[in-house]
């Protein structure tokens, strides 16, 4: 069975400019998403899987590499994991 992550919904999200910042209420930890950190957040509105996050964000910057994507993503779910932003 594949894993589905999803946002943990406790945490705020702001957006300012181009900007998005999360804020965990617990930890009062406040964090800055770089484009894939924005990309992937914006995915996990609704629970996917890193596979099919990984699909569609090559399909979004088909500049970018499929391996390059792939470790991203799995870069950006250990992090929001390890700061627990995810449900």
């Amino acid at each position: 069975m594949t894993r589905l992550y999803a946002r943990n919904p406790n945490v705020t999200e702001k957006r300012m400019d181009d900007a998005v910042f999360l804020a965990h209420p617990d930890t009062g930890a406040l964090y800055r998403l770089n484009v894939t950190g924005t990309a992937l957040w914006t995915l996990l509105e609704n629970p996917v899987g890193a596979d099919d996050a990984i699909e569609v964000l090559a399909q979004a910057f088909p500049a970018q590499s499929h391996e390059q994507i792939a470790k991203d993503v799995a870069q950006v779910l250990a992090d929001f994991e390890k700061n627990d932003l995810l449900a």
